[in-house]
């Protein structure tokens, strides 16, 4: 198996930030099994981090600037 590249990441950046913010949706959602809980909030982080996440990889393959929308999505998720 060939290795693959690492590179280090700022722990204060927003890759890290995004993986929090991705383990609190989680743990939620693990929570949320055993209890009755509203989990409208919780889908609507998914459907952002969703978002946000498609608009990443896209913009990986363009030149072209995520939409707007995205752009404050990611800002409010990730502080940035």
């Amino acid at each position: 198996m060939p290795e693959a590249d690492s590179v280090s990441l700022d722990p204060d950046g927003p890759l890290l930030r995004a993986q929090h913010h991705v383990n609190i949706t989680i743990t939620a959602l693990l929570a949320a099994r055993r209890t009755r809980a509203d989990l409208t909030p919780v889908h609507q982080v998914l459907d952002d981090l969703h978002a946000a996440a498609r608009a990443a990889l896209a913009a990986l393959r363009t030149s072209t600037a995520p939409p707007e929308s995205i752009t404050a999505i990611t800002r409010g998720l990730l502080g940035v």
